[in-house]
């Protein structure tokens, strides 16, 4: 079932990459507490008229799957639940909106593709999840409400701008809480609960290779909103590595894990471009993800997704999870 692209649970505050508000024009929000099953965390999206937040995640293609569990603040309105954009763009290639009879309705820009027959009228949690082909006359979606296919439209233009992709959703005249939002490959649609639950570092792993700016370097690498350079790691030598343990998932998990998402804040100092590699350390064996290039202060966020256990090459199992190692090589 490995058929993670990106995660994000909204566990920690930071505003600067995942849930962003568009200068003036809206406003978003991570919750420290709360969320749906309570783990943690979830996004508050709270925006006016002409009003944008948006999360980011990476470049999809074509054809891809989306998903969070939603819940209305207002349930009274016509919230935009979801706006699939690519880049700024004020017009979004799709758009799933909910009616004044608190339906579902997909809509590329004004133009209605198809309406649900749930009516959604609680505060309640709700998974929502799209299963999109983006076309300019052949295209597809399928919106699953709680996983049962609410909307279905085939043969249709599916893509406003025409391109062809997106790489975040945008909120506007929304007033709704997200939590586990997930980006899949197409062909995987969940058909339980899903849950994002973030691991923070919690020892130290086989490599302790960085310079530390004080004290152990895994307890510069622990804390859930990162602190910039208040407590950090670093080395200019290539091929310097650092690894971490992780604490346990706090849920117990009974289904597929989807992948993992390993996730670092990193900073370049001085002159030049440096390339570092996120890797994780499975059975005593290390392996790398792609090169990853800092910016020069912590806007950014690296990333690289495991959908499988690259020892194993199947999906993860929980105890694999439990006694991984993540960490960062110094590349170039």
């Amino acid at each position: 079932m490995g058929a993670l692209l990106w995660a994000e649970g909204f566990e920690n505050n930071e505003t600067e990459y995942n849930l962003i508000y568009e200068a003036t024009f809206g406003t978003g929000y991570y919750r420290t507490t709360g969320g749906h099953l309570n783990n943690g965390g979830y996004g508050e999206i709270w925006t006016g008229t002409n009003r944008f937040s948006y999360v980011n995640f990476p470049e999809t293609g074509a054809s891809f799957g989306v998903g969070a569990c939603v819940g209305r603040r207002q349930s009274a309105s016509t919230n935009p639940v979801m706006r699939l954009a690519y880049t700024n763009a004020q017009t979004e290639e799709l758009t799933l909106t909910m009616t004044a009879t608190n339906l579902l309705q997909l809509k590329r820009g004004s133009t209605v593709l198809g309406t649900g027959t749930t009516v959604i009228n609680d505060s309640g949690w709700h998974y929502i999840y799209m299963e999109v082909v983006l076309h300019n006359s052949a295209g597809s979606v399928t919106v699953y409400l709680n996983h049962v296919a609410e909307i279905t439209v085939s043969g249709v233009d599916t893509s406003e701008n025409g391109n062809l992709k997106i790489d975040r959703v945008r909120f506007s005249n929304a007033f709704i809480d997200i939590d586990h939002m997930i980006l899949l490959d197409a062909g995987n649609v969940p058909t339980q609960d899903w849950v994002v639950q973030e691991m923070l570092v919690d020892g130290a792993g086989n490599y302790s290779e960085l310079t530390p700016s004080a004290g152990a370097n895994y307890q510069n690498v622990d804390e859930a909103t990162i602190d910039s350079d208040a407590t950090y790691n670093e080395h200019a030598t290539l091929g310097k590595r650092d690894s971490y343990s992780f604490a346990n998932p706090a849920f117990t998990i009974t289904g597929d894990i989807l992948g993992i998402i390993a996730r670092i804040y990193a900073t370049q100092v001085g002159p030049g471009t440096r390339v570092v590699k996120q890797f994780v350390r499975v059975a005593a064996t290390d392996y790398d993800g792609a090169d990853g290039t800092p910016a020069t202060d912590y806007s950014g966020v690296l990333e690289e997704g495991f959908q499988q256990n690259p020892n194993t090459v199947i999906d993860w199992t929980i105890g694999e999870i439990n006694v991984i190692e993540a960490g960062m090589k110094v590349q170039s």
